[in-house]
């Protein structure tokens, strides 16, 4: 954790790291959240557009499954599992995403359908990564490479490596994270991949950001916007915005973050995409807590946290309970705020990620703190310690306690 001279954590750097996580969600849902068509005619947006009535789009999934395995179509059964264990991360069912996905590597190594297979080591990757199990997603990203090398497949490289570099960017190994995205650009420039060119070029904004060199990063994301508007490629165009949204808010420029969030919002519910209608906002409540306006913040947690329950987007609402719990927190309102968050904490136990359930132990250990709930911020301390024993905010809440201040 990045500290000051006399050790302690800043607001500015506090700010920082909540900038690299919001950045990291929505990258982290690009990668890998595109499916290509196929001849069962599945289609992200076609998912999208029934996302609020998942029985039905489920039902659908389910019945192209049973054709393929009926019509004795591996690859296809493969392919339609993989949008099944879409819908399933969407509900923020994990468990039932990596059941599924097993069952389609299986099918996929069976039948020797090595492209497919390749694609489903990289999802399988994706969520490990969205829970956590950053060591199982770096596992199962290299799988992904070493398949896209065995087929000669320079999409599945830059892909591989795209990916790669983005869990290094998360795991603060920016030289890294930058040499593996580098190579993923030039790979998409030499293959005509625009779209693919563009998302990398936002990551290496993202990358830029995270060194603190916001004004590279922004050239990055405007270059990103450039090749999205010129592609037609609305979802890769919010991505950008979101980027150059979240570089404004981090500068202190919250009323030109809030703006781009306007735009954003018009994509989003243009492509009838609620999801994305739900983290947006998310950002704007974000955007509203800088601001100090922490009712406005409250409102916009509150329609994320009802919008998200009604499609069923279990992470959405995990993601509205924290931002409320903030929030209450800021009005004082500290039962409130402690309720939220234990909401929170259960939403990540269910979820069964560790990332996520120490972000809310974290959070409510602070809110039960500020309260004068000393002996029950201290039994959350000690949870949470359990899952990182080496976390520093959790350490430094533990000595305020031990000292009295």
């Amino acid at each position: 954790m990045e500290q000051n001279a006399k050790g302690k954590t800043t607001k500015k750097m506090k700010n920082k790291r909540r900038y690299q996580s919001q950045l990291f969600w929505f990258t982290g849902c690009e990668t890998g959240g595109f499916f290509r068509p196929g001849p069962l005619h599945l289609k992200r947006a076609e998912i999208l557009e029934n996302i609020g009535r998942h029985q039905q789009s489920e039902k659908n999934v389910r019945a192209c499954i049973d054709s393929a395995r009926e019509a004795g179509q591996g690859k296809y059964q493969a392919k339609s599992l993989r949008f099944l264990a879409y819908i399933f991360q969407v509900r923020g069912d994990f468990k039932s995403a990596l059941k599924t996905l097993e069952e389609a590597r299986g099918i996929a190594k069976e039948g020797g359908h090595l492209t497919e297979l390749m694609q489903i080591e990289s999802y399988i990757g994706n969520v490990l990564n969205i829970t956590g199990d950053y060591a199982g997603a770096m596992d199962q990203y290299r799988e992904h490479l070493v398949l896209a090398e065995k087929l000669d497949d320079d999409n599945g490289r830059a892909v591989g490596l795209g990916t790669i570099g983005l869990l290094y960017s998360h795991r603060e190994e920016l030289d890294k994270a930058r040499e593996y995205i580098e190579r993923s650009v030039a790979i998409c420039q030499k293959i005509g991949d625009a779209r693919g060119e563009a998302a990398n070029i936002g990551n290496l904004g993202v990358i830029l950001a995270k060194q603190g060199n916001m004004d590279e990063a922004m050239k990055h994301f405007q270059k990103q916007l450039e090749l999205a508007k010129r592609q037609g490629t609305k979802g890769v165009e919010a991505n950008a915005l979101l980027s150059i949204a979240l570089v404004h808010q981090n500068k202190g420029e919250a009323e030109k973050s809030l703006v781009q969030f306007n735009r954003i919002m018009e994509i989003y519910q243009s492509l009838g995409d609620k999801v994305g209608v739900s983290n947006v906002h998310w950002s704007m409540g974000e955007a509203s807590m800088m601001m100090e306006d922490y009712r406005k913040a409250l409102d916009h947690f509150e329609k994320q946290k009802q919008l998200a329950g009604d499609i069923g987007y279990r992470l959405g609402v995990y993601q509205a309970e924290i931002g409320l719990a903030r929030a209450e927190a800021a009005l004082k309102n500290h039962a409130r705020a402690a309720q939220q968050a234990s909401l929170a904490a259960e939403a990540a136990e269910d979820f069964k990620s560790k990332a996520l359930l120490l972000d809310a132990y974290i959070l409510l250990a602070k809110i039960l703190y500020d309260s004068g709930a000393v002996q029950k911020a201290s039994d959350v301390i000690g949870k949470g310690l359990e899952i990182d024993a080496s976390n520093q905010e959790l350490h430094e809440l533990r000595q305020s306690i031990a000292g009295g201040g």
